[in-house]
């Protein structure tokens, strides 16, 4: 890929300064000109040391400029179909975020016992506008979220002013409704100026002799219609509460996810992404079939050095040599809360998880709060209206890398 021509000399040795030294290490600040042409061969959201690319430098001591356009010319002639991209900046294509989120159902947030937050703070006319401006602020192209119970009354309607078209599948007997509120359940919500929804169906998961469980979920096959490719999102809660028994359902139900997944993906090698509150621990015997296959992307280390971050927020950029560190590198919690009689309970059982065989790859993920921005009675409060935090991330697509790189400058 060819950049564009620059003719300011100060910028010019800015940009080559770091490439042009003297023997002696020191800079040769005398007033020569560089034709600086670089092809790369890969996507870096940084330029380090792991670049691969081609270079072919010029000195040109005493040219003219009609000598230097033809010497620009020739090079253009190096790659095939090049253009000078100063005339037409080449679209970015933008990565792909999604966000997880289990919002904590209306009605077991006021029957919780959680003690430690004040009664008005746990009403729905108080979380409702929290939930959506969250959500609204992170700017998801896709949206998991469980123990949602406002579907038609709430997120539908005001997030379809934002864009999103949603599906939802409900739990067929919700906790909820003890306490005289909506029936809960799983959704999801795309944005249709870059999503296309191919399929969608709902999943209930069943016990060994067919017997139809409490617990489900939501799968969706979407086309990204910028990249045109296509990918299988599952949105799921499993089953609650520790136990040998408990966790012999939620094993249960993933080997269920992952037929479902094959299922849905039909033979092909679609990418495919799954979200949901597991309410399994990182040691668990469901994360452990889960990371067989799949890796989760909270648990991602950045190998370079000191690990890449940008932005205020510390948004993570995760570049192509990330390694999976497995259930000792998943976050400390994505859930933390006290509850009068149970006490507290600090746990990592919300994920997001991409099939590492395929062509869907993270590249950002959103940081979690931490102990001391979420304060001492932890979760929910008067600013956090769930129990849970949110996760976010970006993936990008391996295939239409050259739509993203980065433009590599021609210097004279």
């Amino acid at each position: 890929m060819v950049g564009h021509v620059c003719k300011d000399w100060h910028t010019s040795n800015r940009l080559i300064r770091s490439n042009f030294t003297t023997k002696s290490g020191k800079f040769d600040c005398k007033p020569h000109r560089f034709l600086f042409l670089g092809i790369f061969c890969s996507s870096p959201q940084h330029f380090h040391r792991h670049t691969q690319f081609r270079l072919l430098t010029f000195r040109l001591e005493e040219r003219s400029e009609s000598v230097i356009d033809n010497l620009v010319g020739d090079c253009m002639g190096l790659t095939e179909n090049s253009r000078l991209l100063a005339d037409e900046p080449e679209k970015m294509l933008e990565g792909l975020r999604v966000m997880q989120w289990n919002v904590l159902a209306d009605g077991l947030a006021q029957s919780g016992d959680f003690d430690r937050v004040e009664k008005k703070f746990l009403e729905w006319n108080h979380r409702a506008p929290l939930l959506l401006g969250r959500i609204l602020k992170d700017d998801p192209h896709v949206i998991c979220l469980q123990e949602l119970n406002h579907f038609d009354d709430f997120f539908l309607p005001e997030l379809k002013r934002h864009g999103y078209v949603g599906e939802y599948w409900q739990k067929p007997c919700s906790a909820a409704q003890k306490f005289e509120s909506p029936a809960d359940g799983c959704a999801i919500f795309y944005k249709s100026s870059r999503l296309q929804l191919l399929k969608s169906d709902t999943i209930q998961y069943e016990d060994p002799k067919g017997k139809k469980l409490n617990q489900g979920g939501l799968t969706c096959r979407f086309r990204d219609i910028d990249a045109d490719q296509d990918f299988v999102l599952v949105n799921t809660h499993l089953k609650a509460k520790r136990g040998h028994y408990n966790e012999k359902l939620r094993v249960l139900e993933t080997r269920q996810i992952i037929q479902r997944l094959e299922d849905v993906a039909q033979g092909s090698l679609v990418a495919s992404i799954l979200c949901g509150d597991l309410n399994a621990d990182p040691f668990s015997n469901t994360y452990s079939i889960l990371h067989e296959n799949f890796a989760s992307v909270y648990s991602l280390i950045c190998v370079c050095d000191p690990p890449h971050r940008v932005n205020e927020l510390e948004v993570m950029e995760l570049c192509d040599f990330v390694e999976n560190g497995g259930a000792q590198a998943e976050p400390m919690y994505t859930t933390w809360k006290i509850r009068g009689k149970e006490g507290e309970v600090k746990r990592t059982i919300d994920y997001i998880w991409y099939n590492v065989q395929n062509n869907l790859v993270p590249c950002r993920r959103w940081p979690l709060p931490s102990e001391t921005a979420i304060g001492a009675d932890a979760l929910p409060s008067a600013v956090f209206p769930s129990d849970h935090l949110p996760l976010m991330c970006e993936f990008k697509w391996k295939d239409c890398i050259g739509k993203e790189s980065v433009k590599v400058p021609l210097v004279l």
